[in-house]
């Protein structure tokens, strides 16, 4: 049973690779220190101007950032209550310094934007974000991640461990 489980897990990673788009892929290196809602507020800015979701996204965001954090271990996964984007996708911010986020320190931030057809997909979605993330391989090369080719490279190598670890 617990192969069963673990194979789910490379299933879902590989299923929700067209969520992951160049265009939706910053590093955040900022001078001057930054807070949740700027990361929000930038992230949700870049899906609105793509065009994947409406003005009143970021204020949705925020106010369900309000009810609970939206982090976990070092990454924060925030989105809104209502899942009715005009189509799924996640952006992703690469913090070179970590915040604080809710009680965490955060390294790396995915906005996640999702369509009303893949509402189902959500809950898999971000327990394979927390699977792939919130480990030490990430935490020890966060910094190293400087293009979204190296991100993707990462998303990869993470996919190919898990085979590795679960075969």
């Amino acid at each position: 049973m617990e192969l069963v489980h673990k194979q789910k897990y490379i299933s879902n990673l590989n299923r929700f690779n067209y969520l992951f788009h160049e265009n939706l892929f910053c590093i955040i290196d900022e001078e001057k220190e930054i807070k949740e809602e700027d990361v929000i507020r930038k992230l949700c800015e870049i899906l609105i101007v793509k065009g994947y979701e409406e003005k009143g996204y970021v204020n949705s965001v925020l106010e369900r950032e309000k009810t609970s954090s939206t982090s976990f271990a070092n990454i924060a996964i925030p989105h809104s209550f209502d899942l009715n984007a005009k189509k799924s996708a996640i952006c992703v911010g690469v913090l070179k310094k970590p915040i604080k986020w809710g009680s965490n320190q955060v390294n790396i931030v995915f906005q996640i934007c999702i369509a009303k057809e893949d509402k189902l997909v959500f809950i898999d979605l971000i327990k394979v974000l927390i699977q792939v993330f919130s480990n030490e391989d990430w935490n020890r090369i966060f910094n190293k991640i400087k293009t979204f080719e190296d991100f993707y490279n990462y998303l990869k190598n993470a996919e190919v461990l898990l085979k590795e670890e679960f075969s």
